[in-house]
C-alpha cells in the first residue's frame, strides 16, 4: 500500500502489478482496464451497487455476455486502478490489508468510487472500522480534518460529527485552504463538486465566531473593573474615607481593581497569550484552552474594602469561559448538510442535535 507521498509514476507501476487477478474463482465479468483484469461476480457487484445491477442488466450488451464459462469484459478505465482493485475485494470478502495500514490518500479515493457506483452502505463497516481507528489514533488537527471528505461521502453521521467539530477545535485558519488543496490534489476533484468547499468555509466561520466570542468572554473580566470612573481625588480608593471621601462607591476604581488587572495582564503575558488577537491566530483553540488552563492567575490578597475586586476569583471565572467554550460546537449534522432538513419542520436526523450548527441556517 503506497503512503500518501506516492507519486503517479509510482501508483502506476503499482497498478500495473495486479494484472490478472481473480477475486472470485467462479465469477462470470471481468473488470479491465490499462492496469488491472479482474474476474469478479455480477452476482456480488450488483447486490452491493445499483450502478453495477444496471451495468449487469439486459438493457446493456455487458450484462447479455455474462457466463463463468466464457465471461464478459467491462471497461473501468477511468477509475484508480488500485482503489477498484480493493473495491472488489471488499465487496467479495477477499481483503486482506489491515486498515491501520491505509492512507488518507487511499481512503478518499476509495470513498470517491463508492460514492460513483452507489454503494456506500455496502462499505458501511468497512469504513467505520477504519474511522474509528483513525479517531483512536493520535493523529494531527490537520490529519483528522482530511477524514471529513471520506466521513462526507461514506455518509457516517458520527464520524462526521466528531471531525468537524474536531476541525473547529485543532485546526488553524489556514488548514482549510490547505485541505481544499491536498483534496484535489490526491482525488483530481475540486472540493466544490461534493459541496465541500461551502463546508470547509461554513467551518472556518464557525471557528472564527468561537475565538471571537472567547476573546470578549476574556476581556470582559478585565473591562468590567476598569469601566469604572477615578474617585473625586482622582485617585484608585482604598476603602471607605480615603482621600477624604465620606464612603467608598464600588462605582469607583480601587487600588484592588488596579492590581487585579495588572496580575490578570502579566499572567497573560507569561503564558504568551497577550495580545489575545495575536495568541488566537497563531494558535488552534485546543491549544489555547490548554495554555489558558495552565496560566498561573495570582489571588489577590488583599483587606476587604468592599470594592469589586475583594474576593474576586479570577481562576474561577477563566475555567467557566474555558468550559463554555469547549461545549460551543458540538460539530455539524451531516443529514442537514447533505439534504438541508430544519429542526424547525420535524426534520429526521439519525443524530439529535439541539445544539449543532444547520449548515443551511440563514444565520
Amino acid at each position: 500500500m503506497p503512503d500518501d507521498s506516492t507519486t503517479a509514476e509510482e501508483a502506476g507501476t503499482l497498478a500495473s502489478t495486479f494484472n490478472k487477478l481473480d477475486i472470485d474463482l467462479d465469477g462470470d465479468v471481468y473488470l479491465c482496464s490499462e492496469d488491472f483484469k479482474l474476474l469478479v461476480s455480477s452476482k456480488v457487484l450488483s447486490v452491493a451497487s445499483p450502478v453495477f445491477k444496471k451495468l449487469f442488466g439486459p438493457h446493456f450488451m455487458e450484462g447479455s455476455q455474462l457466463s463463468t464459462t466464457s465471461p464478459g469484459t467491462v471497461s473501468l478505465s477511468e477509475d484508480n486502478a488500485e482503489v477498484v482493485v480493493a473495491l472488489c475485494q471488499i465487496l467479495h470478502h477477499r481483503y486482506s490489508e489491515s486498515v491501520e495500514s491505509l492512507t488518507f490518500s487511499f481512503i478518499n479515493n476509495l470513498a470517491v468510487v463508492a460514492d460513483k457506483y452507489d454503494c456506500v452502505q455496502s462499505l458501511m463497516y468497512f469504513s467505520a472500522n477504519y474511522f474509528y481507528m483513525k479517531m483512536r489514533q493520535q493523529s494531527s488537527g490537520f490529519d483528522v480534518g482530511r477524514l471529513i471528505f471520506s466521513a462526507f461521502l461514506f455518509d457516517n453521521p458520527i464520524i462526521f460529527r466528531e471531525v468537524t467539530k474536531s476541525m473547529v477545535y485543532s485546526l488553524l485558519s489556514t488548514d482549510y485552504r490547505r485541505l481544499a488543496d491536498t483534496w484535489l490534489l490526491e482525488t483530481g476533484l475540486d472540493a466544490g463538486d461534493f459541496l465541500l468547499k461551502d463546508l470547509l468555509a461554513r467551518l472556518a466561520e464557525k471557528q472564527l465566531e468561537v475565538k471571537h466570542n472567547l476573546q470578549v468572554e476574556l476581556e470582559t473580566v478585565m473591562s468590567s473593573l476598569i469601566s469604572k470612573t477615578l474617585p473625586f481625588s482622582g485617585r484608585p480608593s482604598r476603602g471607605p474615607h480615603f482621600s477624604g471621601e465620606a464612603s467608598h462607591s464600588k462605582n469607583h476604581i480601587s487600588e484592588c481593581d488596579c492590581t487585579t488587572v495588572t496580575l490578570y495582564l502579566h499572567a497573560f503575558k507569561v503564558q504568551r497569550l497577550w495580545p489575545l488577537t495575536t495568541a488566537l491566530k497563531n494558535k488552534n483553540l485546543v491549544e489555547f484552552l490548554q495554555d489558558l488552563r495552565a496560566t498561573p492567575f495570582p489571588t489577590v490578597k488583599v483587606d476587604s474594602c468592599g470594592c469589586s475586586s475583594c474576593g474576586l476569583d479570577i481562576k474561577a471565572k477563566v475555567n467557566t469561559i474555558v468550559q463554555s467554550t469547549e461545549a460551543a460546537f458540538d460539530g455539524l449534522c451531516l443529514d442537514c448538510v447533505k439534504y438541508g432538513k430544519r429542526e424547525e419542520s420535524g426534520r429526521e436526523c439519525r443524530i439529535a442535535h439541539p445544539g449543532y450548527i444547520d449548515f443551511n441556517s440563514s444565520q
